[in-house]
């Protein structure tokens, strides 16, 4: 459904993107690194290293009948991309879920990765 905006100068975003496997009604996209410090002989930091990158990404919502895959399986978010949030390459299925309940929808989850440079 599309919502009328009022205010915000255009820089605001309402509602999730178009996902195949599911009506996305969350996502959240992480990125973060691995940070190495070097130190003088009186402890104070003299340089800082940020290296291998990622970003993860969690989306969930009511299914559309298709699955994601298993873990290790390459997917496609088009919500964001790996190179939105300084992660590159593809993005990796770590994990996935169905909930199935008499009361609500079915639903479906997947957590996944992408690795810099991978």
């Amino acid at each position: 459904m599309a919502a009328t905006i009022i205010g915000g100068g255009g820089n605001v975003t309402f509602g999730g993107g178009t996902e195949t496997a599911i009506y996305l009604e969350s996502l959240t996209s992480t990125t973060d690194s691995n940070k190495s410090i070097a130190t003088d002989e009186d402890g104070d930091v003299v340089a800082v290293a940020f290296h291998g990158v990622k970003t993860t990404v969690t989306a969930s919502g009511i299914s559309k009948g298709a699955g994601f895959g298993g873990p290790g399986g390459a997917a496609t978010i088009a919500s964001v991309s790996p190179t939105d949030t300084g992660g590159g390459g593809t993005f990796y299925i770590d994990s996935s879920s169905i909930t199935i309940s008499g009361s609500d929808w079915k639903r479906a989850s997947v957590t996944a990765t992408a690795y810099d440079g991978l």
